[in-house]
């Protein structure tokens, strides 16, 4: 053990020296800065000779040399040793006071490019720009992401249908037609779009002199054809004749699929309705075209076109409803990110069909505000989980957000209470977290401010949403580590000006590796699952600071968090290497359960019914999903004694350069409902096979337990980076037994006492 601990402290001192050597032009700071890591390095050697550990203060997480991961975290200590194989001792009695939150296993939804993933994947309607606004990308460019990043149309479909092999396209500029409709006819029609629209401020107008048929618009769409075959149109329509009838057509490979007459058209806007059925097959890549046409001469107005599978439940994709509560998520964060920085929740009120359809202020495409307040509390209904919503400090006001905690939680006695039952919803919703603002130290957010006006902010809208509920709990818009910007001066800004105020401290991040020169796919996946650990570090320094501060109410969710390899890998390097970096964040929670409350992943697979169809679903969804249902709540003590590498380098560029990196990495729980135990363990080494060998202190436990490999084959070598499937064995189990370790892999073990 002495032998690895010292060797990762000389690296540390061997940094502190070579990053003394200056130039002779070199600032005061850089001779502080240099004086001071020749003295920290003094301060290791000493230590290192007397056979001590060195000064506290130079594990700080900020230190230019890094940090040393050995020592206590949370309730696991972790103890370095130079054998190969790692030891893991159980005090099965010796429980923390605190449980873990089912939040830290949340997950996250914003409108972002094309408004997916809440438009389109879980939410059900499936034509883009309804209402027929300027705004949205154009054909091309949405059939070319539809096709490619989205990985759900048929793309040699699509361009035949773009070069009119299906049906006669005209070009049309956006001013004519609305992206991503096409026209549809021959030179003799006329496109413009025009106001006195059904729905928001503008509608489709077609209009011929000549007698041709089939004129009007049209949209490339696809469709869940795997599982459903009958599909229902709904669209207003009105024109300036006596006697004009419309009708749909619906085209799959190049032939007529359905026609379906919608019926005679009068002067006045009214809806019309049809269905229409397909072919049912088992393709994730389909192409569709959807066409409402006339026969002229005439004028066509329309306006306000969807199309829903006729599964769909309240609107929402069955397959994503059943895969959420699969999930068991504990919470979602809503409306976003970036897009709840300009979002005014009157606009997602309503009647669906005359809701406003808005640019999105954040990412292309247009946001139609089908999914609302009332739709999103009912998503939740549907899925048990608890909502989280986030609102507008970018450019709403405080009296926007106090009427919105009125609208979820008043009373019908009170305006927005009755305004809700008005809605259809006279029970209150309930709602009992609200962040206040996304972001906001960010230069790309609307609203984007300083720390300072911030907290001004903060206490203005505190303040008015509290008095409109006193029961509500509210989350900062705090900065958090491993990330662009300054975050210490934003978070010590908050901690200073209103730290006694605040009771939940919202933090995001996104780190990326970034390749260098001749580092193989392996080590770049190495460096991408170590980035938790500097994570849990700064956690744990963020929480000394509270308490050295006095403030100890104060609870962390990291409401944004995901972690990428700036370079294309295989599917199956790709997937363990996030299964491995998702474990480890969920391990680094649950050790600092004690004030991390809650967690919402960046990553969104679980809202797409395609994911789940066609074995796409991200690594952390089994993760989660196995974790949440079978790891268990009540943290019991342990000591880790394990392997470790040394990682005395910037990378990713963000990350402190770590020492003492354990290759096993545990979380212990118990579950109090049957008083199983529940042990997760990491191999973070690339290339090794590590033996982890387990003694159960005070539990005696039943011969067999159930062990559940994450991304591997359980049995013999792994030759080969495999899939985030789960496989479910059961194993011997004895007050001491072992475990062997695969190369880069995650079990969760589950073991029961004896009777």
């Amino acid at each position: 053990d002495g032998e690895v601990w010292r060797a990762g402290h000389l690296a540390r001192a061997r940094f502190c020296v070579e990053q003394s050597e200056l130039p002779p032009n070199a600032s005061v700071a850089d001779l502080a800065l240099s004086f001071q890591l020749l003295e920290d390095a003094k301060n290791i050697l000493d230590a290192l000779e007397s056979n001590q550990r060195p000064d506290p203060d130079i594990e700080r997480f900020d230190h230019k040399a890094g940090f040393a991961v050995d020592g206590q975290r949370g309730f696991v200590e972790i103890v370095p040793r130079s054998e190969k194989d790692a030891q893991l001792t159980i005090y099965t009695k010796r429980e923390t006071d605190w449980q873990v939150n089912p939040f830290i296993y949340g997950t996250f939804s914003e409108e972002v490019v094309y408004d997916r993933p809440i438009c389109g994947e879980l939410y059900a309607q499936r034509l883009r720009n309804s209402s027929f606004e300027w705004g949205h990308p154009l054909v091309k460019d949405t059939v070319e992401f539809f096709s490619g990043r989205a990985r759900e149309m048929d793309s040699d479909a699509a361009n035949q249908i773009l070069d009119g092999k299906w049906i006669p396209i005209l070009h049309a500029s956006e001013e004519q037609v609305a992206a991503p409709w096409l026209a549809v006819g021959n030179d003799d029609v006329s496109f413009s779009l025009a106001g006195d629209a059904f729905n928001s401020q503008q509608c489709q107008k077609i209009n011929t002199s000549s007698s041709i048929s089939n004129a009007g618009v049209a949209q490339i769409i696809s469709l869940p054809i795997w599982r459903c075959n009958k599909y229902k149109l709904k669209c207003y329509l009105r024109t300036e004749n006596e006697h004009l009838s419309a009708r749909a057509l619906v085209y799959y490979k190049g032939e007529l699929l359905s026609e379906i007459a919608l019926g005679s058209v009068g002067k006045d806007w009214q809806p019309f309705e049809a269905v229409f059925e397909t072919p049912i097959l088992n393709e994730r890549l389909n192409a569709f075209l959807l066409a409402i046409v006339f026969d002229g001469p005439g004028t066509l107005f329309v306006d306000q076109a969807t199309v829903y599978p006729e599964d769909a439940v309240d609107g929402f994709d069955p397959q994503v409803v059943e895969q959420m509560r699969k999930l068991n998520t504990g919470w979602v964060r809503w409306p976003g990110g970036n897009h709840a920085s300009a979002y005014n929740w009157r606009d997602g009120i309503g009647p669906l069909d005359k809701r406003p359809a808005l640019p999105n202020p954040s990412w292309p495409g247009l946001g139609s505000n089908f999914v609302g307040t009332d739709e999103f509390m009912r998503f939740c209904q549907l899925t048990d989980i608890e909502p989280l919503i986030c609102v507008n400090v970018g450019d709403g006001t405080a009296e926007e957000a106090a009427d919105w905690v009125e609208y979820c939680n008043g009373s019908i006695n009170t305006p927005m209470g009755k305004l809700r039952a008005e809605n259809g919803h006279p029970q209150p919703y309930g709602v009992k977290y609200w962040n206040l603002g996304n972001e906001l130290w960010g230069h790309w957010q609307t609203g984007y401010c300083e720390a300072e006006e911030y907290s001004e902010r903060y206490k203005v809208f505190s303040r008015a949403m509290v008095e409109r509920d006193p029961s509500i709990r509210l989350m900062i818009c705090a900065h958090g580590s491993l990330n662009t910007g300054d975050y210490n001066t934003w978070n010590r800004t908050l901690l200073e000006r209103i730290g006694k105020d605040i009771d939940l401290f919202d933090v995001h991040t996104y780190v990326r590796v970034h390749p260098e020169p001749e580092q193989s796919d392996e080590e770049l996946m190495g460096l991408l699952t170590a980035i938790p650990v500097a994570y849990e570090q700064w956690l744990m320094e963020f929480r000394r600071e509270c308490l050295q501060r006095g403030l100890d109410q104060i609870l962390v969710d990291v409401g944004e968090y995901n972690g990428s390899i700036a370079k294309r890998l295989t599917r199956d390097k790709s997937e363990i290497g996030h299964l491995l970096l998702f474990a480890g964040w969920v391990h680094g929670f649950i050790r600092q359960g004690e004030y991390v409350m809650g967690s919402n992943a960046t990553e969104y697979s679980c809202f797409d019914p395609r994911a789940g169809q066609f074995d796409n679903l991200h690594p952390r969804y089994d993760l989660y999903r196995f974790y949440a249902a079978h790891a268990g709540t009540q943290p019991v003590y342990a000591r880790l004694e394990t392997p470790v590498k040394q990682s005395p380098i910037r990378q990713p560029k963000d990350v402190t350069p770590i020492f003492n990196l354990p290759m096993i990495d545990v979380v212990t729980l118990r579950d109090p409902e049957d008083n199983s135990l529940g042990i997760g363990i990491i191999n973070r080494d690339m290339e090794r096979k590590i033996p982890v060998e387990i003694s159960l202190e005070d539990f005696d436990p039943e011969q067999e337990g159930i062990c559940y490999f994450f991304g591997q084959d359980p049995g013999g070598d792994q030759t080969e980076f495999p899939k985030s499937h789960v496989n479910i064995e059961t194993i011997s189990v004895s007050r001491k037994f072992s475990i062997t370790m695969q190369p880069h892999s995650l079990v969760l073990l589950k073991i029961f006492q004896n009777q």
